[in-house]
């Protein structure tokens, strides 16, 4: 009976969402969604035709790269996480259930991948696609960590947008100062951290070591072999 009620309780807790009345947590909710792991990558390369040498590609060209991206990491794994959910697979297509998410994990792992071969093949500087690569290294160390706990996907994600300022800093030509650009993605994750602890999604340890895992992982695989 006490595991019941424990259970009962901890699942409320983690409710705080779009139907709660807390301006706070509406706001952490909007940003998760908006900040969600899948749409990563479609900031980073549109950061890429921003900000580095990559923004005197044709109009066409980057059109094409980011309408691949979107599609590759966020319109295919959505499908395919709806399909699970339909199968029964997965209770919810936010993946709060730490359990549900092994197959999912799988499905990003596959689509940053798919990702950086495409890049590859455009010929894109290796910087850009070793900043895939280093997604895909932080999603296959966050899915073994999660068969034992639950470590934030979010914050990966977010830390990794980071290091690929820093590996484009360092490799990318920049056509502008990065250092503001840099703080901003910094702030940009600890407001997304902030809210996936407020939301209970995650502990503080949670999102920390979700942050170092998605960092190193981008970081190092730029490093290694830009």
């Amino acid at each position: 009976m006490k595991m019941d009620v424990k259970t009962e309780v901890d699942t409320t807790l983690s409710d705080l969402d779009l139907k709660t009345k807390d301006p706070i947590a509406m706001i952490a909710a909007i940003f998760s969604w908006v900040a969600a792991p899948l749409l990563i990558p479609l900031y980073g390369m549109a950061l890429v035709f921003s900000l580095s040498i990559m923004k005197y590609a044709s109009i066409e060209s980057q059109l094409l790269v980011l309408g691949v991206v979107f599609c590759t990491n966020a319109v295919l794994p959505v499908m395919l996480f709806c399909l699970l959910k339909l199968l029964g697979v997965i209770k919810d297509v936010a993946l709060n259930e730490q359990k549900e998410r092994a197959i999912p994990y799988i499905i990003m792992i596959l689509c940053y991948l798919a990702s950086a071969y495409f890049l590859y093949t455009r010929q894109a500087p290796m910087w850009v696609v070793m900043f895939f690569v280093g997604g895909s290294v932080a999603a296959v160390i966050n899915m073994v960590v999660n068969v034992w706990w639950k470590i934030s996907a979010h914050a990966a994600a977010a830390a990794g947008l980071i290091a690929m300022l820093v590996g484009m800093h360092t490799y990318g030509s920049p056509q502008t100062d990065l250092i503001p650009w840099i703080i901003g993605s910094i702030i940009f994750a600890g407001g997304l951290c902030s809210s996936r602890v407020y939301l209970r999604r995650h502990t503080l340890g949670q999102v920390i070591c979700g942050s170092i895992v998605g960092y190193l992982g981008v970081y190092f695989s730029i490093s290694l072999f830009a």
